[in-house]
C-alpha cells in the first residue's frame, strides 16, 4: 500500500509539472514492470522448489556460516589464522 501510494503522489507531481503524458507513461512504466516481475517469479517458483527442496531448521543450522574474528596482528604465532 505504501508503494501505490508512493507512486500516485509521483504521478500528481508529473501531472502538475509535466502533464498528464508523462505521468501516464511513468505509471504505465511501473505497472509493465510490476506485471513482469510477479509473471516472472510465478513461473520460476515452482522450478526452484523442485531443484531445491527444503531443508530441516536442524540441517540448515548446521550449514550456517559464521565468521570468526581475526586476532590482532601483534598475536603471538599460535593464535594467528592457518
Amino acid at each position: 500500500m505504501p508503494t501505490a501510494l508512493e507512486i500516485g503522489l509521483v504521478a500528481g507531481i508529473l501531472t502538475t509539472q509535466f502533464g498528464p503524458a508523462h505521468a501516464a507513461v511513468t505509471v504505465a512504466t511501473v505497472g509493465a514492470y510490476t506485471a513482469f516481475t510477479v509473471t516472472y517469479s510465478n513461473t520460476r517458483i515452482p522450478i526452484r522448489k523442485v531443484s531445491q527442496p527444503a531443508q530441516p531448521a536442524s540441517t540448515a543450522s548446521q550449514h550456517s556460516q559464521t565468521a570468526q574474528p581475526s586476532p590482532p596482528p601483534d598475536a603471538p604465532p599460535d593464535q594467528q589464522p592457518l
